[in-house]
C-alpha cells in the first residue's frame, strides 16, 4: 500500500512540476491611482470615477478592477447591486454607506467589504470631497451594474 501511495504522489509531484514548468509568473502591475483623467457615470451623478487596475486597461493579469473614487458634497451615489465582490476604503470625508438597507458611517480608514448581490448607496454628508477605493473582485464585466429605482 505504501509503495502505491509512492507512486500515485511521485506522479502527482511530475504532474505539477510538468504543469507548472510551462507557466510564468505575472508581473506586477504598477500605476499611480492619482493621474488617470476622471469619468463620470451619470447613474451616479457628479462622482469623479478613476479606473485605475483592469484588464480593459491591458492588466491581463489583474484578476480585479481598481477605482478611486471622488464624492462631492451633499451628493448621493444611486443604489445599484453589483454581480462582483467589493471592498471600499475610505481616505477622506465622511459619508453613510448603505448596504441593504443597513446604514453605516464611514470616515478616513473605513474599510468595508460589500457581498456580491448587496444593494448599496453612499452619502457624501461631511464639507469636504469623499474619497475612497473600490476594489472589485473578480474585476467588473460591462452590464454586472443593476441601478434600483425608488430607493
Amino acid at each position: 500500500m505504501f509503495q502505491h501511495a509512492t507512486i500515485a504522489l511521485a506522479a502527482a509531484a511530475a504532474i505539477v512540476v510538468g504543469i507548472g514548468s510551462g507557466c510564468a509568473t505575472p508581473a506586477p502591475t504598477v500605476r499611480n491611482y492619482m493621474t488617470p483623467e476622471p469619468t463620470r457615470n451619470n447613474q451616479l451623478g457628479n462622482a469623479d470615477l478613476k479606473l485605475v487596475l483592469d484588464p480593459t486597461l491591458g492588466d491581463k493579469d489583474v484578476q480585479c478592477s481598481m477605482l478611486a473614487v471622488e464624492v462631492p458634497v451633499n451628493e448621493t451615489l444611486a443604489f445599484r447591486r453589483l454581480t462582483s465582490d467589493e471592498m471600499i476604503m475610505v481616505q477622506a470625508g465622511t459619508g453613510i454607506l448603505t448596504v441593504d438597507a443597513k446604514q453605516i458611517p464611514v470616515n478616513p480608514g473605513t474599510v468595508v467589504y460589500i457581498p456580491g448581490g448587496s444593494v448599496q448607496s453612499l452619502y457624501n454628508n461631511g464639507n469636504v470631497p469623499l474619497t475612497y477605493l473600490s476594489v472589485i473582485i473578480p474585476a467588473y464585466e460591462a452590464g454586472e451594474c443593476e441601478f434600483i429605482e425608488g430607493n
